[in-house]
This record gives C-alpha cells, sequence and structure tokens, in this order.
C-alpha cells in the first residue's frame, strides 16, 4: 500500500497518513500479507509516535523509503526496518536513544574517514572506539539540525524544493561558515566581521593619539589668541580645519569659520571664460 506523503514530512502527518492505511487495511485481516503489512505499520506508528513525543509534532522524518509496505524477513528487527525508512531531524546534542539511525554506508563520515582526519593531523595518534562513535554521533546530529533549519528556511520561503540558499543562509547564521563551490555568491548575507580585543586596543590606541593631537592643536590656537585658557572655539576651529568636522552643540555658530568651497577645474574654466568675455 503506497504513501501519499514522501520526502521529510512532519511526524504528525505521518501518524495521520498511518492511521488512514491501518483504517484501509483493516483491524483483523485474513489476508497474511495484509496482517504482516498491518503489524509493520503499527510498528512504524509507535516508533513515529516516540518521536513525536521526543522531538515536537513539528519534527520532519524522511520518507524516502517508505513509499510502499513490504514483508521483512523473520530475522530482521523492527528497529532496522524503522532506521531504514526514517531519519529523523532532531538538533545537536539531543539523545539519539539508541543510538545512530543510519547505516555506515549512508553516512558522510564515516570510522575510516575519521581515522584518516586523525592520521592526517598526527599519525601516530589513535582514538578509542567511543570517542570515534561519539564523534560520530555529533556528525550525524549536525546534518540533521542543519537540514532541519534548511526546510524550516524552505518551508518559510513557501517552497517545497529545499535548495543551497537554505543550506547556505542557516550555516551562515548560525555557524559562520561558507562553504564555496555552491550556490552563488550573490546569495551571501552580509555579516559583521568578529571583533578581537586586539583590535579593540588598537581603536583605542587610534583614539588617544587623535586626541591628543586635537588637544595640541586646540592649545597652539588659544596661545595664538594670547589667552591661557583653551575654549571651544579652539577646538572647534581645529576640527574644522584640519578634519573637516563640526560637532553641534558646543559654542555658538557664529565662531564657525567661512571655508571656501573646493574649486573644480570645470569651475575654474568657466570663471576664466566669464572673465575674458567681461574684458571684451
Amino acid at each position: 500500500m503506497a504513501s501519499a506523503l514522501t520526502g521529510l514530512t512532519a511526524v504528525a502527518d505521518v501518524i495521520k497518513d498511518l492511521d488512514t492505511q491501518i483504517a484501509l487495511i483493516g483491524l483483523d485481516p485474513r489476508n497474511p500479507k495484509k496482517k504482516q503489512d498491518l503489524d509493520k505499520l503499527y510498528d512504524l506508528k509507535a516508533k513515529a509516535q516516540q518521536i513525536m513525543n521526543q522531538f515536537g509534532p513539528s519534527t520532519l522524518i524522511n520518507l524516502s523509503n517508505y513509499s510502499s509496505i513490504k514483508p521483512e524477513p523473520a530475522s530482521t528487527p523492527p528497529q532496522s526496518s524503522m532506521a531504514n525508512s526514517t531519519t529523523v531531524a532532531k538538533m545537536p546534542g539531543t539523545p539519539s536513544g539508541g543510538g545512530r539511525l543510519s547505516p555506515e554506508s549512508n553516512q558522510v563520515l564515516t570510522k575510516k574517514k575519521l581515522q584518516d582526519l586523525v592520521r592526517e593531523v598526527d599519525p601516530n595518534e589513535q582514538l578509542d572506539e567511543d570517542v570515534e562513535e561519539m564523534l560520530l554521533q555529533i556528525a550525524d546530529d549536525f546534518i540533521e539540525s542543519v537540514v532541519t533549519a534548511a526546510c524550516q528556511l524552505a518551508r518559510h520561503r513557501k517552497s517545497n524544493t529545499l535548495e543551497v540558499k537554505d543550506v547556505q543562509l542557516h550555516l551562515e547564521r548560525q555557524w559562520n561558515m561558507w562553504i564555496p563551490g555552491f550556490g552563488s555568491e550573490e546569495i551571501r548575507p552580509y555579516k559583521k566581521a568578529c571583533t578581537t580585543e586586539a583590535h579593540k586596543q588598537m581603536l583605542l590606541q587610534i583614539a588617544d593619539d587623535f586626541i591628543e593631537s586635537v588637544v595640541t592643536a586646540a592649545c597652539q590656537l588659544a596661545r595664538h589668541r594670547k589667552s591661557n585658557t583653551l575654549e571651544v572655539k579652539d577646538v572647534q576651529l581645529h576640527l574644522e580645519r584640519q578634519w573637516n568636522m563640526w560637532i553641534p552643540g558646543f559654542g555658538s555658530e557664529e565662531i564657525r569659520p567661512y571655508k571656501k568651497a573646493c574649486t573644480t577645474e570645470a569651475h575654474k574654466q568657466r570663471m576664466a571664460l566669464i572673465r575674458k568675455t567681461t574684458k571684451k
């Protein structure tokens, strides 16, 4: 019996779909195959109910392998059938309840790849088996959390298709990561660069030097006025002349000096033409 749901679907919708399929088969089927299908549907519903209770009704599960009900071999435990049919989208650090669900062939990071990475860092280093399992679990949780968040962004765009820009946007916002070679650089959001302590100290030093230079120049202007008192107009005059700055709210606008506007080459030529015409 085929399911109407495909792809990443909310677990609450999955349970409704399972209830519909159970109702269509009936509570006491006489056909052995239908009885097997019913048992599997009940098993999947129990697993889905457990996922919803643990992670919430909006949790996404992958139904790509859940399009039809097929009899399972007697030696295959129900846990394996659930692992092959659904993938739970959960956040990092959330207990998995029964280890990693996905088989190693479907994992992005396998034990062999992990060991190769360790050898690249230190050829003599070896990881404990428990540490390997923990790192692989962290990798699985990270991928699942990224997929979940990216799917939410896709739904926010009113789209049923998960695109590269959804994944890139989540990685950039949440993890300050950008993976080159996928998608366009145009979708990369602007993010303010992290300010280090050394950068803060450098900015403070620049500010101190600037204030010191302004005070020194303003004192020279005060001495030029034959005055022993540094006044606001001395500071304002230096800032206006040297830095083309005027700080409002200090002193009177009357002391603001007139500054000749910058003369462009076109203005010079126009004035020369006017003078030449006037002489004639």
